[in-house]
Order: structure tokens, then sequence, then C-alpha cells
């Protein structure tokens, strides 16, 4: 029994030399370091100051009626299904139709009235007239006294008066009855709709408020910092957040002249063409300004991609990936950083465009090791 334990305490121990030996003829590969890289860009000039802009429509008018009434009819579009329906917000309306038409009644009768009284102003001022040349020839044939001629001439001048008064009182009427139609003053959308068939208008009630909106107003303030970085005629590009991914050019057409007194800003206006309509009035825009004094376009790299040389306290460098070999590398290059931009910095020498940097895993590596570049 002890013979046979000690055989197999000694075939154990020359499988584990074995074994041993196995190892010892397969050296250890190191894996390839997992990285992610980042590419050299351009950057363009200091991102500058970001603004939020109100959009407002190029021009914005609400109706009224100059006398108040019932409300007779409303203008009506078609609508989806076909139908007629009466006239909503966001509708487009053309210059000159009728959106509200009161009724018209009371002031057609008033205009008649009008009328009546100036037919009776004339003859009037007709039979005044010819007095008063009866006596003018009276007067020269000295059959008339001057105090009865001077009474003839009061008589004469005062229905004049009463003439050009019932002129006027007809115009009024006429503007009044004509101001029973509400028109649209320019091609546009309706942005609101206050009124109702039926319902009594009252004198300087808004009824309807119409908007040319083919270009539309980007209006922002900036402080006096900055305004020497605007000037009429300027190009810039608006975005907003309801239509991502397109920016809108746009040219600056005016500057305040003063700062508001509570914010200490001047109000600058932009203006968008906005033929399609996808801008809306009421969006919120943004936008930045850029230092006039900017310097030339210089490449840039996220800051994570900097690491000191060597543990060294003095001077930067930055791992770019080469391929050689078939393989990754890590080249450790020297650089001389310029100013931060945000999560980015400047690089004034070491790198080119284009170049792979490595932004995770750069105090990973050495220089000329083996990486894989993951996503």
């Amino acid at each position: 029994m002890d013979l046979r334990f000690r055989l197999l305490r000694r075939g154990v121990w020359m499988l584990s030399v074995l074994l041993q030996g196995c190892k010892e003829d397969a050296p250890y590969v190191k894996p390839p370091t997992p990285v992610r890289v980042a590419t050299v860009e351009e950057f363009r000039g200091a991102p500058g100051l970001r603004y939020s802009a109100d959009i407002r429509p190029q021009q914005q008018i609400s109706l009224a009626f100059r006398a108040g009434g019932y409300v007779e009819e409303v203008a009506r579009a078609r609508g989806l299904d076909g139908a007629m329906r009466l006239l909503q917000e966001g509708d487009p309306v053309k210059k000159g139709l009728v959106l509200v038409r009161l009724r018209e009644k009371e002031y057609s009768e008033k205009f008649h009235q009008a009328k009546g009284r100036l037919s009776e102003a004339l003859v009037a001022a007709q039979q005044a007239r010819l007095e008063f040349e009866r006596a003018e020839s009276r007067l020269a044939s000295s059959t008339m006294t001057q105090a009865d001629y001077e009474g003839v001439q009061a008589k004469w001048e005062a229905a004049q008066a009463r003439l050009v008064q019932a002129r006027s009182a007809v115009e009024e009427a006429q503007l009044l009855l004509d101001d029973c139609a509400l028109k649209a003053p320019l091609d546009g959308i309706v942005l609101r709709r206050q009124v109702e068939p039926g319902a009594l208008a009252t004198l300087g009630q808004a009824m309807v408020v119409v908007a040319d909106v083919s270009s539309v107003k980007v209006v922002f303030g900036v402080p006096d910092i900055l305004i020497r970085s605007v000037e009429i005629g300027q190009t810039i590009c608006v975005a907003t957040e309801s239509i991502r991914g397109e920016r809108f050019e746009g040219r600056v057409t005016r500057v305040s002249p003063w700062a508001d007194p509570r914010s200490r800003v001047f109000e600058v206006e932009i203006t968008v063409p906005n033929a399609d309509g996808k801008l809306k009035v009421g969006m919120i825009a943004n936008l930045r300004l850029n230092d006039p004094k900017e310097g030339p376009p210089e490449p840039v790299i996220p800051l994570g991609a900097v690491v000191r040389p060597g543990g060294s306290r003095i001077g930067y460098g930055v791992f770019v990936v080469e391929e050689r070999d078939g393989a990754s590398h890590a080249r450790l290059k020297p650089v001389e950083l310029g100013a931060v931009h945000g999560s980015q910095v400047a690089v004034k020498q070491g790198v080119s465009l284009a170049e792979r940097v490595i932004v995770v895993g750069s105090t990973l590596v050495t220089d000329g090791q083996i990486v894989r570049v993951v996503p």
C-alpha cells in the first residue's frame, strides 16, 4: 500500500513539472489596450456668447372698428374636410379680404340722412348766393344800404359754412359705412381672431390680428461691451430648438441707438426670409456673436487628450494613433497648447488636422504600445 502511494505521489510531481515546462514555453502576450480617439479639428474663432431671441412678424396689425355694432359676418375658409368654416388662427389672408362685417342698417340710415341734409344745404347755399349777387348789384346802384348788404353777406357765409359741415357729415357717414367691413390690410396670416358672428363689437376692440410673416424679425439684446461687434447689414445665422439641425441666415436690419434703462442692453433686430413659413411667431431662436478680435483658424483637441510626457511636470503631449505593420500604435507627441475653448484646447504646434488623438485611455498607454480603437 505504501509503495502504491509513493508511486502516485511521484506521478503527480512529474506531471506538475511537465506543466510548468509548458507554461515557460508559451510567453504571456499582453492584449492591445482599448482606447477611444477624436479627430483633430479646425476651430474658426471663439464661439462667443450664446443669445436667446424672440421671433416676431415683419409687420403685425390689430384690426378694430371705428364704431360699435353687431357682427353680422365673419370670413370663412375651407377646412381639411372641404367644408367651409370660420376663419381661424394660422389661415392665410389676402389684402382687401373682408374679415369681419358689422350690421350696416344703422350706418346706412345715417349715411342717407347726411346726404339729405347735404341736399338741403346745397339748395340753401344756392339761394343765398343768388341773393348775395343781387345785393352786390343793388349796392353798386345805391339801391341798398350798407347794413342790408352786410346782412345778406352774412347769410351767404353762413350758408357756405353749413354746406361745408354737411359735406363733412356725408364723408364721415360714408367712412363709418365703409368701416362696417373690416378688411385685411396686407397679405399675411391670422394670428388671432377674437370675435364671433352675432357678438357686439365695441369701439376700438381688436377683432382680428393679422401679420406679414414672409420674413420675420429675430430680436435680442446685447450689452454695451459687445455692441461694437454688431453692424447693420451683418450676416448672422440663427437656429431654434423647434427645428433641429437647420440654421437660418439673416441680416442685421436695426441696432437700437440707446440701451434699455432697466436691462442695460441694446436691442438688435435680424431680418430672416421666411417664405416657407417654417419660423413661427413666438418661437425662441438662439444665435452666437463672435468677438471681432478673433484670431485665425487653429487646430483644437479635447482637453482629455492632453497628458504629461513621462510623468514630467513640464510640457504637454498627446498620444496619436498610427497604423503600422497591420496594427494600431500609440505614438507620443509633444505639443504646445493655446487658448481653451470650452471643452477643447487649441494646439499651436505638434499635431496636424485629421490626426487621431487618444481621449480615453491616454493615461494607460505608453509610446509605441499597440492599442485597439473602440467606438
